[in-house]
């Protein structure tokens, strides 16, 4: 007996403006899970003023980094035998990041410095996403729901 457990196409996580411009992204649902799941992230306040927390779904990137060339050793017109280190190039650093690709929702907030926001996203079987916000210790929040994308069939099988 084979039994087919529907998955989450793109990870889904939390992008939080840090600074005017300066936006990061942290992945509470990973890529291919199943669902139904529920995860929780507790996410901090860097500044006094608006909070501004949107979910959305995320994408894997390859950061590409270059390293920074190395000077050259002063020679009085010898030719040494390192002229052969000279031709072996640094390898590029490659660093997997993840980035914001599809907003999904967007939650504001007054808050304070240090502030602690906790975050939970459920994704029913039918990948329905129920948000919640609220203030660490507060008995009240902010919940938004995202109904299900309608399923078209493709004709054949």
């Amino acid at each position: 007996m084979v039994t087919v457990t529907p998955h989450i196409p793109s990870a889904i996580g939390i992008e939080l403006e840090a600074e005017e411009g300066t936006c990061s992204f942290e992945v509470v649902i990973p890529q291919d899970s199943a669902v139904p799941i529920r995860k929780t992230k507790v996410m901090q306040s860097l500044s006094d003023g608006e909070m501004v927390l949107r979910v959305c779904e995320g994408q894997r990137k390859i950061k590409i980094t270059k390293p920074e060339p190395k000077s050259k050793a002063e020679t009085n017109g010898e030719k040494d035998a390192d002229e052969d280190s000279d031709l072996e190039d640094e390898e590029d650093v490659r660093e997997r990041i993840w980035a914001a690709t599809k907003p999904l929702g967007e939650i504001t907030a007054k808050v304070k410095k240090g502030l602690k926001v906790e975050v939970t996203i459920n994704v029913g079987a039918d990948l329905s996403i129920s948000i919640t916000a609220r203030e660490l210790g507060a008995k009240t929040g902010v919940r938004g729901n995202i109904t299900a994308p309608e399923v078209t069939e493709n004709g054949q099988a």
